[in-house]
């Protein structure tokens, strides 16, 4: 399992990047767990690069 641990909206982004694997399949052998401050995100069919722009583009604004 890769784990990450962040502070700001940067690294979270980049924690998603670098946690993205080119297939889906691939993504599912490599569960993620992120925790941003005090929230926890689990992946546990991990994070396909399609998956990782959709969640970078999902925090774009919505994280404060």
């Amino acid at each position: 399992m890769l784990e990450f641990e962040v502070t700001t909206k940067d690294a979270l982004r980049a924690a998603i990047n670098a946690a993205a694997q080119p297939t889906y399949e691939e993504a599912k052998r490599n569960p993620v767990r992120i925790q941003f401050n005090t929230t926890v995100l689990t992946f546990k069919e991990g994070i396909s690069e399609i998956r990782a722009r959709q969640l970078i583009r999902n925090t774009q604004g919505a994280i404060k």
